[in-house]
């Protein structure tokens, strides 16, 4: 009794890891797919980043995020990619306050406020950037 006991259980855990190996090999290549498409993806938020259509390169890279969730290298990317987003959309508008102020269109009371906060900005994504390159 003992015997078939044991027997049977050998029987299920080998079925078991025959199972698993499976689930692992569709994982990798669900996981490759989603690489491939997710690098498709990211291209595109690059080449809307140097249009500087920045709403597009974030949506491009929030969509890349849910679509391809098992996209790990991808993913990574993506977070230094929207760093770089953020950051260059912070200088944009930081240098289109700054040439307002300089035409003095606006009243430079408004603007100061608004120059010093898109510099702690960039002066945070600038760390944020310099820190996730480390990390990832």
């Amino acid at each position: 009794m003992i015997k078939s006991l044991i027997l049977s259980a050998f029987a299920i855990l080998v079925l078991c890891a025959c199972s698993e190996k499976d689930k692992k090999t569709d994982w990798s290549e669900k996981r490759q797919l989603m690489e491939t498409r997710a690098q498709e993806m990211l291209s595109g938020a690059r080449q809307a980043l140097i249009r500087q259509d920045f709403e597009k390169a974030k949506n491009t890279i929030e969509a890349m995020r849910t679509q391809c969730n098992l996209a790990l290298e991808a993913r990574q990317q993506g977070i230094l990619l929207m760093d770089s987003i953020y950051l260059q959309e912070a200088v944009n508008k930081m240098m289109q306050a700054d040439s307002l102020m300089k035409t003095q269109t606006v009243d430079s009371l408004i603007l100061v406020p608004r120059l010093e906060e898109f510099g702690e900005k960039i002066k945070f994504y600038r760390r944020k950037l310099e820190h996730d390159k480390q990390h990832l």
